[in-house]
């Protein structure tokens, strides 16, 4: 019998940390109580060619690494992201030699609206590792979503 709670407090567990993935880092103005969310939680669409990132900042602030969704007052941020392309997957050999940069892309925060990030592949750049030209972050699809800080 006892196993039979395994399965529950795993399900408790998984939970709580997907709660925690969405944090509101950067203060609001007096008043102001409108948010959005910029997420990388969903897998983005790689028939179109767009894959998968992770945060490296927002606002040159590096403390968005650990998370898949931010919760931001409405406004202009500038986030950078990393690419997840497995350059290998292709049919191509290409052979990085250094870590990835991060990209920028601005997103104009609205209330109640979710932004999901992507990396959109150039597949007539594939070869542009080094100079980082193979990609860019996208916002691939937006949402409502009530949100109030």
């Amino acid at each position: 019998m006892q196993h039979s709670r395994f399965p529950k407090a795993l399900l408790l567990c998984s939970l709580t940390a997907l709660m925690s993935c969405s944090s509101s880092y950067f203060p609001a103005e007096d008043g102001v109580t409108e948010c959005g969310y910029v997420s990388i939680f969903l897998k983005p669409p790689e028939a179109k060619e767009i894959y998968t990132v992770r945060f490296d900042k927002i606002n040159g602030e590096h403390r968005i690494r650990d998370r898949n969704q931010v919760t931001l007052p409405v406004g202009q941020y500038t986030v950078e992201v990393i690419d997840h392309i497995n350059l290998n997957d292709f049919s191509f050999n290409v052979r990085p030699t250094r870590a990835k940069e991060a990209k920028s892309i601005v997103i104009d925060v609205k209330a109640n609206t979710s932004y999901y990030l992507g990396a959109e592949f150039f597949r007539d750049k594939k070869y542009k590792v080094y100079e980082n030209e193979y990609w860019q972050p996208v916002v691939w699809k937006e949402t409502d979503k009530a949100c109030e800080l």
